[in-house]
C-alpha cells in the first residue's frame, strides 16, 4: 500500500495509474472476499472478478506505457490470476496441494500429464 501511495504522489502516468488500480483492487478484494473460517475451500467469484478487472487495467496500462516494468507486473499478475480459474485450481477439494496417491511414496500420475 505504501508503494502504491508513493507511486500516486511521485510517479509518472503509468505509475500513478497502476498504483491507483492496485489500491482499488486491494480495497475491493477486502469488500468482496467471503468471511469463512477456512480458506481455499472453493472459488471466490468476487475475488476472481476483481483480479480480472485489475488484469484488464494492467494490460491497458502496459499497452500505453513507454516503460518496460508494466509488462513484467502484468505478467506476474496474470500468473497469479491463472490458478483461480475453475477446474484449474492448484488446490484440490480436500485442501491438499497434491491429489491423494494410492500408496505412500507413490508419484501421482497427474504429475506426468
Amino acid at each position: 500500500m505504501a508503494a502504491s501511495g508513493y507511486a500516486l504522489l511521485r510517479g509518472g502516468a503509468p505509475e500513478r495509474l497502476t498504483g491507483l488500480a492496485l489500491l482499488l483492487a486491494a480495497v475491493s478484494t477486502g469488500l468482496v472476499q467471503r468471511n469463512v473460517p477456512f480458506l481455499f475451500a472453493g472459488l471466490e467469484a468476487g475475488v476472481l472478478i476483481v483480479d480480472l478487472i485489475l488484469l484488464a487495467a494492467m494490460v491497458a496500462i502496459t499497452l500505453k506505457a513507454d516503460r518496460f516494468w508494466p509488462a513484467w507486473a502484468t505478467a506476474l499478475h496474470a500468473l497469479g490470476t491463472g490458478p483461480i480459474w475453475p477446474g484449474r485450481s492448484v488446490l484440490t477439494s480436500s485442501g491438499s496441494s497434491m491429489p491423494s496417491s494410492p500408496r505412500p511414496g507413490a508419484i501421482p500420475s497427474s504429475c506426468f500429464s
